[in-house]
């Protein structure tokens, strides 16, 4: 009963992940390090060479079941039928923690808060490196909150 209010309440959590990690081409990037950690910059953006990226523990499959187990479609927001995808950014620590949740794009504050609930609530990631080390990585997850 409980997992039918919840198809109807959000018919479709779409996640994307998106690390700071280089996918553009290596060449267009110099590099360069700063308190240990390798940066790559095209004089515009700047990036964290990260490898092994960081992970949800039982991988995105297991991320995206989680997300939409623990998400709450706000009632007031129901009622006002605002709808929409929420920006959030957070960093896995070296300790594999979720840690300075922020909203990079906002819908509206009241879908905003519970994404922000959600995301903060994720158990431990299995953390991020580089050359053999943990380091933090800071990741951006879009949730698309929809309505019937």
């Amino acid at each position: 009963m409980m997992t039918q209010k919840k198809a109807t309440a959000i018919l479709l959590l779409i996640l994307f992940f998106s690390a700071t990690y280089a996918q553009e081409k290596k060449e267009e990037y110099s590099a360069f390090m700063k308190n240990g950690i390798e940066y790559r910059t095209n004089g515009k953006d700047t990036i964290i060479v990260v490898d092994p990226k960081p992970e949800f523990k039982g991988g995105d499959a297991e991320l995206m079941k989680y997300l939409s187990d623990n998400i709450r479609y706000p009632e007031e927001a129901r009622k006002k039928k605002i709808a929409g995808k929420v920006f959030v950014r957070f960093t896995v620590a070296k300790n594999g923690k979720i840690m300075d949740c922020k909203i990079e794009k906002s819908v509206n504050p009241i879908l905003d808060k519970e994404a922000l609930r959600l995301i903060k609530s994720m158990p431990k990631w299995k953390p991020g490196g580089q050359h053999g080390k943990l380091i933090p990585v800071s990741y951006t997850i879009p949730i698309n909150f929809m309505l019937e």
